[in-house]
């Protein structure tokens, strides 16, 4: 799904650092977020926050359960973004 979506954008802009565009996701303003290279104080928070809101953070290269060590994810809403999966 991340290929084919890379592929048809034509660029990605970053609206605010990694933690504070997960949180949205985790309230709903957003159904979801990807991005790649990060670390892990760009998530830390973040991912505590969507996960404990009832959403999922991906690892998007081995489509798993991402950890503090991923680098590459996709953060998903507790409602939707199921099909980025």
């Amino acid at each position: 799904a991340v290929t084919a979506f890379a592929t048809q954008v034509r660029g990605l802009r970053m609206m605010a650092c990694a933690s504070q565009v997960m949180a949205w996701v985790a309230q709903g303003k957003l159904s979801s977020y990807v991005s790649w290279d990060l670390n892990a104080w760009d998530v830390a928070a973040g991912m505590l926050i969507v996960q404990e809101a009832g959403g999922c953070v991906w690892d998007f290269r081995s489509n798993t359960a991402a950890t503090i060590e991923t680098r590459d994810m996709i953060v998903t809403s507790p409602v939707g973004g199921e099909e980025l999966k």
